[in-house]
């Protein structure tokens, strides 16, 4: 950045598009420049920052405040917020004549977030008078959000301003965001191990009083679909599902040998029904009024493969 230049960019925009602009700000003054880059042009280390974002109202006065001029001289760029609400700002229009008033025309990059420029409609236009002119010449090219996506948008106005080609920068970013993301998946898949066994240690605890509860509480912490799990899948949910069935298994053979004749298939599926149990195709039962949840479906559970296996190993 040159000695005379305080900021890297003003970003010029209307007042309903304030949350855009501060979010723009955001997302340039901490955007972080790939390091073969770096090596490359030591100065990029600091970023695209600072950004000035003028917080005051204007009002009706009739020239640029001392600050804004002061701080338009300050800045290598203008970046305008183009919507259909800054197509009719005087003070946009203001702050982009001042840049092509001062032979800084390459030094604008248009933002459009909404409408389109030069648009045949009114109610369509995205950019002020001083704008208009200068995109319908080709002497500017807008980035578009509507196109792009925020995201690229954003790293589009990057690539513009330091003259960097805007694909290495967007291969780069992606893998970025595909590092953190992945990152935060560690640590989600560490927080609900950690909850699941949690969960499976009180179930163990509870099975030989409680096997109804201990069973719900195991299941509760075992991924639903194994496609697409919605948690990672622990041996000790496992163990206590098979700690629960043990204790019911036991529970429920004790009361067949006490009412039911040990023939009676159909009895003891009755017995079942009326404990508020639906009885599966291995034997391991699920309470009726949880077994929606489950997929069940005509007796048989459509459960994550170590829980079904768990059941066939019993």
């Amino acid at each position: 950045m040159g000695n005379t230049n305080i900021y890297y960019a003003f970003i010029s925009y209307q007042r309903k598009d304030e949350e855009i602009a501060k979010k723009l700000q955001h997302t340039l003054e901490y955007y972080k420049m790939p390091d073969e880059l770096v090596l490359k042009n030591p100065n990029l280390r600091e970023g695209v920052r600072p950004i000035f974002v003028d917080m005051t109202e204007l009002g009706d006065e009739p020239f640029l405040s001392q600050a804004i001029e002061k701080a338009l001289k300050s800045s290598l760029f203008l970046v305008v917020v183009c919507s259909h609400s800054s197509a009719h700002s005087k003070w946009v229009n203001k702050e982009v004549q001042y840049f092509i008033q001062h032979n800084r025309i390459k030094r604008i990059i248009p933002f459009i977030v909404e409408g389109l420029p030069n648009a045949k409609n009114a109610d369509d236009e995205c950019c002020v008078p001083a704008l208009k002119k200068l995109i319908k010449e080709r002497e500017l090219l807008g980035i578009n959000t509507c196109e792009l996506g925020y995201d690229a948008a954003a790293v589009k106005v990057v690539s513009r301003m330091f003259r960097l080609k805007f694909s290495s920068l967007w291969n780069r970013y992606e893998q970025e965001k595909e590092k953190e993301h992945n990152a935060l998946m560690e640590q989600y898949n560490r927080l609900m191990i950690a909850q699941s066994r949690y969960v499976a240690e009180k179930a163990m605890a509870i099975a030989n009083e409680d096997s109804y509860l201990a069973r719900l509480l195991a299941i509760d912490v075992l991924p639903q679909i194994l496609d697409n799990p919605n948690r990672p899948y622990t041996v000790e949910a496992e163990q206590a599902i098979r700690k629960a069935n043990m204790y019911t298994r036991l529970f429920l053979n004790n009361i067949a040998n006490k009412y039911l004749p040990l023939h009676s298939a159909l009895m003891g599926n009755a017995l079942f029904l009326l404990l508020g149990i639906k009885p599966l195709k291995y034997g391991m039962p699920i309470p009726v009024q949880y077994s929606k949840r489950l997929n069940v479906t005509s007796g048989v559970l459509s459960l994550p493969y170590s829980v079904q296996m768990a059941n066939k190993l019993q």
